[in-house]
């Protein structure tokens, strides 16, 4: 006979979504790094092959102030002995939340 689990239901549903948040956290962990930050820019470490990894961080970084993420400066690759390519980028923020590029509605 089968041995079953006392909640089986939640035992099956529980392993795929704990792999799942478990990759997610380990990619978010290991794709991006913020090296420095203010209100005003951010400076982020990431794996050149995921630029979009320094995007996302930078537009949430920003929105906690209210504004936008636009990319000042790429430096350079860097590869370190093991063949990781790594960039830091640096981004300002803008005024100008979601939206900001809208004329203003007419009364």
């Amino acid at each position: 006979m089968r041995r079953q689990s006392s909640i089986p239901r939640l035992a099956r549903r529980r392993r795929p979504a704990s792999a799942a948040l478990l990759a997610a956290v380990t990619a978010a962990t290991l794709a991006g790094c913020t090296v420095a930050s203010d209100p005003g820019e951010i400076t982020i470490e990431y794996f050149a092959a995921y630029p979009g990894v320094a995007t996302l961080l930078a537009e949430q970084h920003c929105a906690k102030f209210g504004k936008q993420a636009k990319l000042v400066q790429i430096g350079p690759q860097d590869t370190y002995g093991i063949g990781i390519r790594k960039r830091v980028s640096v981004y300002s923020c803008i005024d100008g939340g979601a939206g900001a590029d809208k004329a203003p509605a007419k009364p």
